[in-house]
């Protein structure tokens, strides 16, 4: 049979579970974890190291070991749970120096475990590591450690967030009031008052001017001191007008 033709079948009874046919010898040797560190076992060409006893979820679990005079067919890692369950299978690559090494987290769910179950069940866990030294001689080692559920810490929430509310405006000074709106009041037109003014000092003038040629003064004195008042009255006024400015408002 053809060294190819080997290796096929240990593969196939690894993985599938098939009995192994009358004929072929094997080899098995148990051993089960208590306390302590590191266990190793060998039988045959095939040893076996589980770099502990027991273990808790998160930490990581390696099956390696070594091959005396290895063949072309890799040795075949199997676990069990404690309902039976297979929860991890491996085929690794046996190294140059004759060695293997299988390494996961105990309870992560690793694709590369090639099983949908996963380390859920505390308990003991059987490792199962078959090496086909021949066609006709089938090495197995049976192993257990413990297993133990234990639930991962919760990330810590971020603190609350402090929001400062920002400073408040000063108070800004009152806007200046309008002045009260005067009421009955109108805009005084200085201009047209100034132009009335002249207009009543001309009138003034010819009208004296009149009154002095018709001799009227003469019968009647009063009317030239009273129209003396009238024009000293007249320019009062207009030297007042003098000083005001034009839409100055005035009260009725």
């Amino acid at each position: 049979m053809t060294t190819k033709l080997m290796a096929l079948m240990i593969i196939i009874i690894s993985l599938v579970g098939l009995t192994i046919p009358a004929g072929v010898l094997q080899t098995t040797t148990n051993i089960f974890a208590q306390s302590g560190g590191a266990q190793e076992e060998s039988e045959g060409d095939l040893t076996v190291v589980i770099n502990g006893e027991t273990f808790t979820t998160g930490q990581t679990i390696t099956i390696s070991g070594s091959i005396d005079d290895p063949g072309p067919t890799p040795p075949n890692i199997q676990i069990v749970d404690p309902e039976g369950d297979i929860v991890a299978r491996a085929v690794p690559t046996i190294t140059a120096d004759d060695t293997f090494s299988f390494s996961f987290e105990a309870g992560e769910n690793d694709p590369m475990l090639l099983t949908d179950k996963r380390m859920t069940v505390s308990g003991n866990y059987r490792v199962t590591v078959t090496y086909l030294a021949s066609f006709t001689n089938i090495d197995e080692v049976n192993m257990e450690f413990e297993y133990i559920v234990t639930p991962q810490p919760e990330e810590p929430s971020p603190p609350p967030t402090t929001t400062i509310p920002p400073p408040s405006p000063a108070p800004s000074a009152p806007a200046p009031t309008a002045p009260p709106t005067i009421l009955n009041s109108q805009a005084l037109n200085i201009t047209a008052l100034r132009s009335l003014v002249a207009q009543g000092q001309q009138q003034f003038e010819d009208l004296s001017t009149i009154i002095a040629q018709s001799n009227v003064s003469d019968s009647n004195p009063n009317i030239l001191s009273n129209l003396n008042s009238i024009q000293l009255t007249f320019q009062n006024i207009r030297e007042h007008l003098n000083g005001v400015a034009a839409g100055t408002q005035i009260i009725q």
